[in-house]
């Protein structure tokens, strides 16, 4: 049998493995009886204690009394360690200390080994109750008699126990019976029947996906809720809901303070309502099929509205640190109101549910000479983050940089007014046509005023719109820390690209924090949001209350082969952490149908999502054709009153009219 000691911090238990328990293998047992307030532990392989003190107790196999701690032995006899006892600070509950004596029978106690037991009981191999892996350790569920198992490096949650005491003696016992091995099974800390106290979930973020959690949380434990066993509360910096569809005009100088939203006048969506919008609301019937920014607010106030929300939601409120404690198995949340920052607020949860969002730290590409080309007055640059409207760009001569939605939005809408628009593309091939003209990768900025490109082309620009997308940013979690990929992949950290490493884009793995204790929602790209956030959303409850359960193990062993396949392909850490949270496609049909499956629900995306999400730029362009040529109200009225039928007969429709158009040129 392996039984390594790891005295590390990394591994704090031992190391072996009972699933293939000889016969005669020794038992340890620990005497609660013994005085001073310690325990003698004593065990040989014959089942026989070997050494203790204590002589009120006289058993071999500690089956008959709840005052004896049984647990069969995995690591400290395969060392040597005959004997060992567990010392506790007199007259406390305070921490224990494990000390191993090496030989009993030689009488030498000058090779003891002393090892805390962190803040609760004792700690054991985790092969005695997680087959197999390194790590496991009791923690006490503050202000309860409860302890919880936790396992190894994804610190799952294994086991409820409780804790006894009696006339000075301590034992653990489920159900009233005393623990043994063969109880040590499965058991997650579900929702109630694991804690006498209130469950207190807090969510940060009343955006689309903060309003996707409270809507799934306040179904999914509406009993508790109206029991007053559950509080609910969602934490929202802004003044309403609506995240980044909620505009916000009040600071659009560049570069100073960040603005709450990125939203810009004429943005439109780049989806079709059916395919973006939260499976439990439909599109109010005659909206446009892309429509405007301020019909989708309406539609997540709308949302809001229907499913009772607004009562859960703490507004102009900032969350500006969350900790987990590892003492007390909880969140420690610091929040103020957002006029009043030296007014803090201390409060405590249970979980935690980020749903902030990733448009709100700009990301910013530096290129040679860009300074020294803005320290003519005449010139500037800014990221997209600030653009809301094209006037100040008239008759200038304007680059946008990137090609994502953003930078093909302001391009279009800044050619209506400059005297000349450039766009700057990577992926670019030169394009000399139409009212905005198309190049590649930027070379370098001269200080007269020009812009060098990879392929030696050059011209003139007076201001520079940077459309170079946004970082993953939590501030408020000090236990996330940043550092660029490829450096450390051993505990969870954020990238700015990615956060690695997460179970299904979720649960955080290699934490310093339990996988179910936080969430992390509406973190992958190129996807169809708001049904995505509703089956994260119900995946995430039902782990929390135990009705579903993940192998968090399995999970890490699923990231760390998706690792590995991106690596193969793009070789370069950072593309691997642009990609990680990419599910473009029909993956992110697979994604969300495997999170339902997870979540015990048996359910698929309809038929024609697949093919109506390819189509997605050809439907985009020819509503706007339908917009221009002002067609698009006709062929939306009354559209949605018939149910969702009525909208895939739409935009079939205008398919359809995208090849006939096809057809004639």
């Amino acid at each position: 049998m392996d039984g390594t000691l790891l005295s590390s911090d990394r591994h704090s238990g031992y190391k072996g493995s009972c699933s293939n328990r000889p016969v005669g293998m020794p038992k340890l047992f620990i005497d609660t009886n013994g005085p001073d307030d310690t325990q003698y532990a004593f065990m040989d392989a014959a089942g026989n204690r070997r050494f203790t003190s204590s002589s009120s107790v006289d058993l071999i196999d500690g089956t008959t009394s709840t005052d004896i701690y049984q647990y069969e032995h995995a690591g400290l006899i395969s060392q040597g360690h005959l004997v060992a006892t567990i010392k506790w600070p007199a007259n406390t509950f305070r921490d224990p200390t494990l000390v191993l004596y090496p030989d009993v029978d030689s009488g030498d106690t000058g090779r003891t080994t002393q090892l805390p037991l962190s803040t609760n009981i004792i700690k054991q191999s985790l092969n005695l109750v997680t087959k197999g892996h390194s790590r496991a350790h009791w923690r006490r569920i503050p202000q309860t008699d409860k302890l919880a198992l936790f396992a190894g490096h994804t610190r799952e949650k294994r086991l409820i126990a409780d804790e006894c005491h009696r006339a000075g003696k301590r034992w653990l016992q489920i159900e009233g019976k005393p623990i043994t091995p063969s109880q040590l099974e499965y058991t997650p800390m579900g929702f109630p029947q694991a804690r006498n106290k209130k469950l207190r979930i807090a969510a940060i973020g009343a955006g689309a996906s903060g309003l996707a959690i409270l809507r799934i949380f306040a179904e999914e434990f509406r009993k508790e809720i109206d029991a007053g066993d559950c509080e609910l509360v969602c934490f929202e910096k802004r003044n309403n809901t609506g995240g980044i569809w909620l505009p916000d005009h009040s600071n659009t100088v560049p570069q100073t303070n960040v603005p709450d939203t990125p939203l810009y006048n004429c943005l439109t969506t780049n989806l079709p309502l059916p395919i973006m919008l939260y499976p439990s609301r439909e599109p109010v019937p005659s909206t446009h099929l892309f429509p405007p920014a301020h019909a989708v607010l309406e539609y997540l106030q709308g949302y809001e509205t229907q499913f009772t929300l607004r009562h859960f939601i703490r507004f102009n409120t900032v969350v500006s640190r969350a900790f987990w404690n590892d003492t007390t198995q909880q969140w420690e949340v610091t929040t103020h109101p957002r006029d009043q920052p030296d007014s803090p607020n201390n409060l405590h949860f249970d979980h935690l549910l980020v749903t902030n969002g990733h448009y709100a730290k700009p990301h910013f590409v530096t290129y040679p000479g860009l300074d020294s080309w803005s320290t003519s007055g005449s010139r500037s640059a800014m990221h997209s983050m600030w653009y809301r409207e094209s006037s100040q760009y008239r008759g200038l001569r304007v680059l946008v940089i990137g090609g994502g939605p953003s930078g093909n939005d302001i391009a279009n809408d800044v050619c209506e007014v400059a005297k000349e628009t450039i766009q700057s593309v990577r992926s670019f091939e030169d394009e000399d046509t139409g009212p905005v003209t198309k190049r590649g990768k930027i070379d370098h900025f001269t200080v007269d005023g020009l812009v060098v490109f990879e392929n030696g082309k050059q011209a003139h620009v007076d201001r520079v719109i940077m459309a170079t997308g946004y970082e993953y940013d939590f501030p408020f979690l000090p236990q996330l820390p940043v550092r660029n990929p490829g450096m450390d992949e051993s505990s969870l950290y954020n990238s700015r690209a990615h956060i690695y490493p997460l179970a299904r884009h979720i649960f955080p793995l290699l934490a310093p924090f339990p996988p179910d204790s936080i969430a992390f929602i509406g973190l992958p790209v190129r996807v169809a949001p708001f049904p995505l956030f509703e089956a994260q959303a119900l995946l995430v409850a039902r782990v929390i209350s135990g009705r579903a359960k993940l192998n968090f193990d399995q999970e890490l062993e699923i990231c760390e082969t998706r690792n590995m396949k991106l690596t193969e392909v793009h070789k370069n850490p950072e593309l691997v952490a642009r990609y990680w949270h990419i599910l473009d496609g029909d993956a992110q049909f697979a994604h969300r149908e495997e999170l339902w499956r997870l979540a015990g629900e048996n359910r698929r995306c309809p038929d024609w999502t697949s093919e109506i999400y390819q189509a997605k730029f050809i439907l985009r362009d020819e509503w706007k054709d339908l917009v221009r040529t002002g067609e698009a109200d006709s062929w939306v009225k009354g559209v949605g009153e018939g149910g969702m039928k009525d909208w895939v007969r739409l935009m079939y429709r205008v398919l359809r009219r995208a090849e006939e158009r096809a057809g004639h040129d």
